[in-house]
């Protein structure tokens, strides 16, 4: 995985920023997407060891609620308590109902889709009652947008603009790279990311 934990990064920040964030600061933060992959690959190599699936699984639900309530915290204590003043936070959208999401057997849906919605209600309880903070709830619009695309704008919500054979993900994607019949009304870049 290209990813570096979000307390790293904030860690960072605050080194390199004195030890706070600047009173007119707008803080802005999107996490657990990666969580999701992460804990699917060790349920595949917990089940592919031999291990029990359904407790592999609802291992992977629990590990998400845990990443979830960490988020909050690190939220809480390490970007509210040094100076932030106004904190935007994302919870995670439906991986569901992602190209990839789509792409997996209706039992795996579920699971992440159980995932996710563990995560987003351990961030939101988490969050609860922080006053600098607006929790944006991207999961349910998301939820939208996949059965009423037509008022944001989307014709298709399922296939992805990119050609993956060409620009498997969408860091690499460009107009040059785009599937045939691709427009700007796609909802999805790659198997996950949107446009």
């Amino acid at each position: 995985q290209l990813t570096d934990p979000v307390v790293n990064q904030i860690t960072r920040h605050l080194a390199a920023s004195g030890g706070s964030f600047a009173a007119d600061d707008l803080v802005t933060v999107l996490a657990g997407g990666n969580d999701v992959f992460i804990n699917l690959a060790v349920l595949s190599a917990t089940i592919g060891a031999g291990g029990d699936p359904d407790a592999a699984a609802a291992a992977a639900v629990t590990a998400m609620g845990t990443a979830g309530a960490e988020l909050a915290v690190y939220i809480r204590s390490m970007i509210v308590a040094h100076g932030a003043e106004r904190v935007v936070v994302v919870n995670v959208p439906d991986v569901s109902k992602t190209p990839f999401g789509l792409s997996l057997d209706a039992g795996t849906q579920g699971l992440v889709l159980a995932m996710v919605t563990t995560f987003n209600a351990q961030l939101s309880a988490g969050l609860a009652g922080e006053t600098k903070v607006l929790l944006v709830d991207a999961f349910t619009v998301d939820q939208d947008q996949a059965s009423n695309p037509a008022p944001y704008g989307l014709t298709n919500v399922t296939a992805t603009a990119c050609d993956l054979a060409v620009a498997p993900s969408s860091l690499l994607c460009s107009k040059a790279t785009l599937a045939a019949g691709a427009t700007d009304t796609y909802k999805f870049a790659d198997s996950v990311h949107p446009t």
